[in-house]
């Protein structure tokens, strides 16, 4: 599929840069010394998109979106489908506004549904369904 899941459907530009590219503009130590190339893509409700292919389990997701997981996951949790998911491998990001309280609201509502079997604070976590 030509296109990134996220809580809405929607055309978005991103910063493209090797492994760090990013919806979400992130300054390097603060300041940027030249804007990286920028494109437009494309995302689609994971929430549509799992109802649209019949989707209603998945063992294993791996999120690494530079930011967007929090949009993701609030909006798996907004509609209920945390439930769905095995196991969740997730990175979160720190330059993120509000990354910490979102992360805990986020934890938060994972603990319904999974438990948390490791964490790397902002690096790597991984949350099996009970």
């Amino acid at each position: 599929f030509a296109f990134g899941l996220a809580g809405d459907t929607r055309q978005e530009t991103i910063a493209l840069e090797a492994d760090a590219s990013s919806t979400i503009r992130k300054a390097r130590n603060g300041k940027r010394a030249s804007e990286p190339p920028q494109e437009t893509i494309r995302l689609v409700s994971i929430s549509d998109f799992m109802r649209e292919h019949g989707i209603g389990r998945v063992d294993l997701m791996k999120i690494n979106i530079e930011g967007g997981e929090y949009e993701l996951l609030e909006h798996l949790a907004a509609e209920g489908l945390l439930e769905r998911f095995g196991s969740l491998q997730i990175q979160f990001h720190d330059f993120v506004p509000g990354a910490a309280e979102r992360r805990a609201a986020i934890q938060e509502a994972l603990r319904k549904t999974h438990r948390q079997t490791w964490c790397y604070d902002f690096i790597w976590v991984n949350w099996e369904r009970l």
